[in-house]
């Protein structure tokens, strides 16, 4: 069993840290009392985040009526910014929204979306998952990958963080976390619009 285990590791984080392409661009599209426009695109990497993360916590609103949107276009890129940004969006309450595509370490900060009913995350606080795929936008999953060599120890935390946020933003397709495990990390399984309806992805 523990060999058996040993092996899913291995599959799932094979070969994690690409940062090919452009470099992630944030922009303010929109910012008033009322609404909040953000556009994030490019590769996720180590050296852009913090700024952003940053950018998006001073965006903080108290006001109920407040709307946050996220629009993502990224091939993907560090599975750490993903997870580190998709934690600052759900708990911040964006909209996310994908016109063009989001795959690998994006879909994380995508499935992230929701709208507290209050406007603002608090103890007890009520909210619905909101997330936005234009038709023809992609959404793609992989398993992670890395090219660095990580003990069993290592790999399986990455493992339980990459599920603790996807538990967290309410995503728990038994269907496609298995193409996320099986899914070869040079290859997409694209979201099917059977998929999306499936797991509370409008479709515009």
């Amino acid at each position: 069993m523990k060999n058996s285990f040993i092996s899913l590791l291995s599959i799932f984080v094979s070969v994690l840290f690409l940062n090919v392409g452009a470099a992630q661009e944030y922009k303010v599209v929109k910012n008033t009392s009322l609404e909040t426009h953000i556009s994030i695109t490019g590769v996720f990497k180590q050296n852009d985040y913090q700024n952003i993360i940053s950018s998006l916590g001073a965006l903080k609103s108290t006001s109920p009526k407040h709307r946050r949107f996220l629009y993502l276009d990224s091939p993907g890129g560090d599975y750490f910014v993903g997870i580190a940004l998709a934690d600052t969006v759900r708990n911040m309450g964006f909209t996310t929204i994908v016109r063009n595509q989001c795959n690998s370490a994006c879909v994380f900060v995508f499935m992230a979306g929701r709208h507290y009913n209050q406007g603002v995350k608090h103890i007890g606080s009520s909210y619905k998952v909101s997330r936005i795929v234009y038709r023809g936008a992609t959404i793609g999953i992989h398993r992670i990958s890395s090219n660095k060599n990580l003990s069993t120890q290592v790999a399986q935390a990455i493992i339980g963080n990459a599920v603790r946020s996807f538990n967290e933003s309410d995503f728990r397709d038994s269907i496609l976390i298995e193409k996320l495990l099986m899914t070869d990390s040079n290859d997409l399984y694209i979201l099917s619009e059977e998929d999306m309806i499936r797991n509370n992805i409008s479709i515009k």
